[in-house]
């Protein structure tokens, strides 16, 4: 656990990092903060997220390509519950309540998301975007990059959770767990904000750990980004690479996901599992598409 002092170094590393990655100079943001000052934001809280959640069931959705295996009926089921969409999942045909996307922290990147994201800014306008406190201090923000968000722009801020490192190579305990869960990329992120939310039901959707593959690597929008990504994020024969280990992150994603669902997640009544009979993660199966799922 961090000490106070530890704490603040941290912060003006994190703080050094934003102001080096900023999407515009500090003059370009306060003008473009004057222009979009009537641009419409809904801002939303925890607490109201909570008391507007629709069941204890939250599908998170990633960026496998089991995706497209999801059947009419179960995206029908889905719907009917809450879904946590990750990075480039909204160019699914599908409107989920949540959303998280990362921000590429180089100029190439951000202008391709608005490109993609232009014609679909209003479909997703339903959506809530989670933004931690550092995305504002690089400019990214709907006052703004409006083109960076569903428009109208309805969005919860939140803290960034300190990262699990663990201290050397060895299985995870519960202990690990107790004060933060924050592991590897997007997915662990998403699930910390689904507990905050105070979902009891997790099932994961197009998390295929065994390929780099994404479900979008065939359309044509998206092959400027899948040409700019190394060999090795290229060959679908290589597994994902949060399968990698390496230096204070010694346990692959999938023991991570094992680990989280049997040492804290099952203790506390919460179920996590994989909705595709398919996936090489090994958690339960999601066997409700037929129930009511409440």
């Amino acid at each position: 656990m961090r000490t106070p002092l530890g704490r603040v170094r941290a912060w003006a590393r994190s703080a050094r990092v934003d102001w080096e990655v900023r999407i515009l100079s500090p003059q370009a943001m306060v003008a473009a903060w004057i222009q979009n000052r009537h641009v419409p934001i809904e801002r939303l809280t925890f607490e109201e997220l909570r008391h507007a959640r629709r069941t204890d069931t939250l599908f998170i959705l990633g960026s496998g390509p089991s995706l497209l295996d999801v059947t009419p009926d179960q995206w029908s089921y889905v719907s009917r519950h809450d879904s946590f969409g990750i990075i480039y999942s909204f160019m699914l045909d599908f409107v989920p309540t949540y959303h998280l996307i990362e921000d590429g922290k180089e100029h190439w990147h951000r202008e391709f998301t608005k490109g993609i994201l232009a014609p679909r800014r209003s479909k997703l306008g339903p959506s809530i975007w989670f933004l931690s406190e550092r995305k504002p201090r690089r400019g990214y923000h709907p006052r703004f990059v409006p083109e960076l968000f569903p428009e109208p722009a309805r969005i919860c801020a939140f803290r960034f959770p300190p990262r699990l490192v663990l201290d050397r190579d060895r299985p995870f305990t519960a202990a690990d767990f107790a004060h933060s869960i924050r592991y590897r990329g997007t997915l662990s992120l998403a699930i910390h904000l689904a507990l905050e939310l105070g979902y009891r039901r997790l099932v994961l959707l197009g998390v295929d750990l065994h390929t780099t593959r994404h479900f979008f690597f065939d359309m044509p929008e998206m092959q400027p980004f899948v040409e700019r990504l190394s060999p090795d994020r290229r060959d679908e024969a290589q597994p994902y690479p949060q399968m990698k280990p390496r230096a204070g992150l010694y346990r692959r994603l999938d023991e991570y996901l094992v680990a989280l669902e049997a040492l804290h997640l099952r203790p506390k009544g919460i179920a996590l599992s994989v909705g595709s009979t398919t996936s090489t993660v090994p958690l339960p199966t999601f066997t409700a598409w037929d129930g009511d799922g409440a």
